[in-house]
């Protein structure tokens, strides 16, 4: 279905793909127990560009750590409507996740960033956090240092 584009959206969606086969394991209808719950990244309604940029980036990173703690990540059928820790945290929850990684871009003092926190369930407290200005992201550098801040999944 993907072949051959080189179209930046089929190419998120392809990994978000790739990602998803890899990371059902033998059970593909559940998240529960996963360590670190990846919540796919929103952006504001109607703004194209701030949505590319946000599946964009959340492809190359749940492919990524699907892929390097395999077995440990889950993904989120669940959209967060709210950047706010409280939500991820119940979401977290939910699945008996141990972290949750989410992420949107938003409108800080005017100028918008996609921030992206790690979670840890169990307190509440943040693992890891940043805002990355839109006009400059780029999802290949971000996904590098996001994926270097995830914690160790095996120890709970």
């Amino acid at each position: 279905k993907y072949q051959g584009s080189t179209k930046k959206d089929d190419v998120a969606k392809l990994g978000i793909d790739i990602a998803r086969e890899f990371a059902s394991g033998d059970d593909e209808n559940s998240n529960d127990g996963n360590s670190l719950l990846a919540v796919p990244f929103t952006a504001p309604a109607g703004d194209t560009a701030d949505a590319k940029l946000a599946d964009t980036t959340f492809a190359l990173l749940y492919g990524r750590i699907s892929i390097s703690h395999h077995g440990e990540v889950g993904l989120s059928k669940e959209p967060l409507l709210t950047m706010e820790a409280a939500a991820a945290v119940e979401l977290g929850r939910k699945s008996h996740s141990n972290y949750v990684l989410f992420g949107g871009v938003e409108n800080t003092s005017g100028s918008p960033v996609l921030a992206v926190e790690i979670i840890k369930v169990s307190d509440s407290s943040v693992v890891w956090n940043k805002n990355y200005p839109v006009v400059t992201a780029d999802p290949s550098v971000i996904v590098q240092e996001i994926e270097a801040k995830v914690p160790a999944l095996d120890e709970k």
